[in-house]
């Protein structure tokens, strides 16, 4: 039953022709209707994709305080210069440019340290689905509240590793731009998180927005020629050669969808595999377009 189902969630153009087509199926088949109802929120709870809580901002430790160096609610202090995001809520903080929030009436300014720290957060977010494509986007501007007229950037961490950088832009910019990167899941739970850097002078920056979406279905494929893994299979090393000057993200994984190596390669990288078990691997790789490719690995006894 759940196949007659899925359809109308999946092509219906709005919420009104989704509600007809189980009132529909519940009148067909009233002795089902709990199992229908189950199933359609289960499908759904699978299907959707994972997002930022908090993603826009708005909430922060109190409504009637400027929050100073203290991130907002659902995100944890990521900084490894400064002393931390500060809310900009028009209503109870100094006035700053942008002169609006992307979204809402409420974003954070980042100070930016140097050119390898600056004031940051980040999120835990759970549920991924391994080798699916996700999309996260935020919008991002440049901040009056503490002066400055640097150039600054901020870049995006997954688990870590620094994947995405926007482009440069200067702390007296007063408009707001999105910043967009696609990349594959290779574990349920992620670590994603901001920090803002500086490439000259003093300068600080505003963010809000945050989104996550899985696109999973519409990924455009990178070149077979784009990626060489080598020997394959392989003993007690594996060398990677990316071609081109793209960074790209390579992430390894073992028969049971766990992942075995990720890191972001440029050129060519030799991997140790020692600890690797015999077998069969699946590898993934994406550029920083989000554009990816797949293929299987095979190791050795020793």
């Amino acid at each position: 039953m759940r196949y007659l189902i899925a359809p109308i969630l999946q092509n219906s153009p709005d919420r009104r022709q989704n509600v007809a087509g189980i009132r529909e199926l519940c009148a067909i088949y009233p002795m089902k209707k709990t199992f229908f109802l189950t199933t359609i929120f289960l499908t759904c709870k699978i299907c959707s994709a994972q997002n930022f809580l908090n993603g826009s901002l708005e909430n922060w430790a109190s409504p009637t305080t400027c929050e100073n160096n203290i991130p907002p609610d659902n995100w944890t202090d990521y900084s490894t210069g400064g002393l931390g995001p500060d809310e900009v809520n028009f209503s109870v903080c100094p006035t700053t440019f942008p002169s609006s929030a992307s979204s809402g009436i409420v974003y954070s300014r980042m100070y930016s340290g140097s050119d390898s720290t600056g004031e940051g957060m980040f999120q835990n977010i759970s549920g991924f689905v391994i080798g699916n494509t996700y999309q996260i986007t935020f919008d991002f501007a440049g901040c009056s509240y503490l002066g400055g007229t640097g150039q600054i950037q901020f870049h995006l961490f997954i688990d870590d590793i620094d994947v995405n950088q926007t482009v440069v832009f200067n702390s007296n910019t007063p408009t707001w731009t999105t910043n967009t990167f696609n990349f594959i899941a290779s574990q349920s739970l992620h670590k994603i998180g901001v920090q803002l850097f500086r490439l000259s002078g003093s300068a600080s920056g505003a963010i809000d927005n945050f989104n996550l979406s899985n696109i999973t279905g519409i990924e455009n494929f990178l070149p077979q020629s784009q990626i060489q893994c080598f020997p394959n299979p392989f003993n007690e090393m594996l060398s990677v050669k990316i071609n081109g000057n793209s960074t790209c993200v390579f992430s390894v994984f073992d028969t049971n969808g766990k992942i075995i190596y990720t890191n972001s390669l440029t050129r060519t990288t030799i991997i140790k595999t020692e600890e690797f078990v015999s077998g069969i691997y699946f590898y993934l790789l994406s550029d920083e377009h989000g554009n990816i490719q797949r293929g299987k690995l095979v190791k050795l006894d020793n």
